[in-house]
């Protein structure tokens, strides 16, 4: 007796962009449960802030990547908010740092640096993967 599998549309074996994209998916969402940054010995993960947004982009992200009738430019644009969300709040954690009032700060409490974390650093990576991945199923 034989059987036959049907595929639901707009399912079915994902190409190496889609899988690329997934990946960077699945990185973001890593990155948003990790410390994005730390100071005076305090980490903040991810989710105490903007990495609530990223997480929910990346989850759409991979739902978009998955199912093939949505267009490939959607989880694209998401890649980049995702980049674009981690790359302003790395800038500003870095610029935070510096000025005259920081200076102050810095007599009263010691140091003030602020160490970026893993968390941050896989958000931005995991957004650039699912811009890559996306520009690769388009080219396909």
């Amino acid at each position: 007796m034989e059987t036959t599998v049907t595929k639901e549309p707009g399912m079915g074996s994902l190409g190496a962009g889609r899988m690329a994209g997934l990946a960077g998916s699945v990185l973001v969402v890593l990155g948003a449960l990790l410390p994005w940054a730390s100071v005076l010995g305090m980490s903040v993960s991810g989710t105490d802030g903007d990495g609530m947004i990223t997480l929910v982009i990346a989850v759409l992200a991979g739902l978009f990547l998955f199912i093939k009738k949505i267009p490939i430019w959607i989880p694209l644009i998401l890649g980049v908010v995702v980049c674009g969300i981690g790359g302003y709040d790395m800038y500003s954690m870095l610029s935070s740092t510096s000025g005259p009032d920081m200076a102050a700060a810095e007599e009263l409490l010691g140091d003030l640096s602020v160490s970026i974390g893993i968390g941050l650093y896989l958000t931005i990576l995991g957004g650039l993967g699912v811009i890559v991945g996306s520009v690769m199923e388009m080219k396909k």
